[in-house]
């Protein structure tokens, strides 16, 4: 699918394979999980929040029309890691129910708001609406 801004695109994706990345190498030296959150995964999360902020700014939520479905994915797993800023995760949902009501969300997962697959972004839900805790 051609989408109009490749460089935003590669920019979102190297922001979400940094996150996995520094997860999986905490996980293998098994510091991840000692600390209720660790100082360097919650800076990543922190910088990442804050840059998908900026461009949220500047363009709007990163539509897969702007930055294509990897970037799409890659913009939802920085807000869903977002877990330090609720403020900032609830906007994210609020953008991309509005982007899924423009068909601007690939719908299934993990690109839609509707099947989250995290705890958070189900908390982040659930405050959203007033939902009662079903996890």
């Amino acid at each position: 699918m051609h989408h109009s801004n490749e460089m935003l695109s590669q920019e979102l994706v190297a922001m979400a394979k940094n996150d996995l990345s520094v997860r999986e190498a905490l996980v293998a030296d098994g510091s991840l999980g000692h600390a209720l959150y660790h100082p360097y995964m919650e800076a990543v999360h922190i910088s990442n929040a804050a840059r998908l902020a900026a461009i949220i700014e500047q363009y709007g939520w990163p539509v897969h029309s702007l930055v294509g479905e990897e970037g799409a994915w890659a913009a939802w797993l920085v807000a869903q890691h977002a877990i330090g800023n609720p403020p900032f995760m609830r906007n994210c949902l609020f953008l991309l129910k509005q982007a899924a009501a423009s068909n601007e969300v690939i719908r299934k997962p993990p690109f839609c708001y509707e099947t989250p697959s995290s705890k958070t972004i189900r908390r982040c839900w659930r405050l959203e609406f007033r939902l009662p805790r079903r996890y």
